[in-house]
């Protein structure tokens, strides 16, 4: 942390949802640490016992939406009003091949991504089974009812950009897709 301090750098982003998942206590050192170093915090963790204890230990966002939102949860960003959430709620749809603007390929689409891209995202909507289309509208769903509960809350959310390229999609339209 001190040595991205000393290169400029104004925000850090780290996992807490890895294998092996990183502890309380090294996420709250690292957390301690930026703030003594005027650093602000990201952290990609979304299952609700580590969201919660991340904002007992002070993050600064969350860069990817909170799998369930609860009362405990929606009190403790209350606690901490300059928590912010990217919520990146396209992911699960992205993953299964919602994707309304590949056929016909939106001009956008087409400028931006390379063909063989555009072909692998067709390829693997064509291999998505309808179960795995309904888990992913489920959890869309879930995420999004997580989302208006934070919104009216006061939860200061912001546009999620993780999302397309990993899910056999087209990095950055996950941008796009957040608000369908």
């Amino acid at each position: 942390v001190r040595e991205l301090a000393s290169r400029g750098v104004t925000l850090v982003k780290t996992w807490v949802r890895a294998d092996p998942k990183m502890p309380p206590e090294l996420f709250g050192a690292l957390i301690d640490e930026a703030h003594r170093n005027n650093l602000r915090v990201a952290v990609h963790a979304t299952e609700p016992a580590d969201a919660k204890a991340l904002l007992r230990a002070g993050i600064d966002v969350f860069a990817h939406m909170i799998e369930d939102v609860d009362d405990e949860l929606v009190a403790l960003f209350k606690e901490h009003p300059n928590t912010a959430v990217l919520p990146s709620l396209a992911a699960p749809r992205l993953a299964t091949g919602y994707a309304p603007w590949l056929d016909p390929v939106d001009p956008l689409l087409a400028a931006t991504q390379r063909p063989e891209h555009i072909t692998l995202f067709r390829t693997r909507i064509a291999s998505t089974t309808p179960a795995a289309r309904t888990r992913a509208n489920e959890e869309w769903t879930r995420l999004a009812r997580g989302v208006v509960r934070l919104k009216q809350a006061g939860v200061k959310l912001g546009l999620g950009t993780d999302g397309g390229g990993q899910n056999g999609g087209a990095q950055g339209n996950g941008n796009l897709m957040e608000g369908l």
